[in-house]
């Protein structure tokens, strides 16, 4: 199915208790924006099951208020 939204229209999807789940079996999700994503959640957990690839062309920061525990195998800073 496509679901196509006129110019200046939103799409919200809301749920008054239960959860919300996107499940591609055997395919990919992508999500583009033009301008910001943004993401406000209690817990943030993220499993990556290969590689993981991060492009920032601009500045990358990050603020802490506790500690920033970082684990793995040996970081090559350059």
């Amino acid at each position: 199915y496509t679901v196509k939204v006129e110019p200046g229209a939103n799409i919200i999807l809301q749920t008054a208790g239960g959860n919300i789940g996107i499940n591609a079996k055997t395919g990919n999700i992508t999500i583009k924006a033009d301008k910001d994503i943004n993401l406000e959640c209690q817990n943030y957990n993220l499993v990556v099951k290969g590689n993981m690839t991060e492009d920032v062309k601009g500045a990358r920061i990050s603020d802490t208020s506790s500690f920033w525990e970082l684990t793995g195998s040996p970081i090559d800073l350059n």
